[in-house]
């Protein structure tokens, strides 16, 4: 994603605000064998790829998660969890 871009979408964010709409930005865990860790914070987006998820995060960082979505929750942690396959 281009600065451009990121500063648009920055822009559109904080006017949703504005007019009363709360920003939604996710955290993504993985499952792992000793709990959850933390793949990304700040996560804007989420894409289905192949045989797993491209995140990209508020400042335009990607990265590529293979595996199947667990839990998404938006009311308690804003967070989602994907498991490995």
């Amino acid at each position: 994603m281009a600065a451009k871009e990121i500063g648009e979408v920055i822009d559109q964010l904080l006017a949703g605000e504005e007019q009363g709409v709360q920003m939604c930005l996710a955290v993504v865990y993985v499952n792992s064998g000793d709990g959850k860790k933390e793949a990304m914070q700040d996560v804007i987006r989420i894409e289905a790829e192949n045989r797993g998820y491209r995140l990209v995060s508020l400042l335009g960082k990607e990265k590529f998660i293979e595996g199947r979505l667990k839990i998404v929750d938006f009311l308690e942690e804003h967070s989602v969890l994907i498991e490995p396959d």
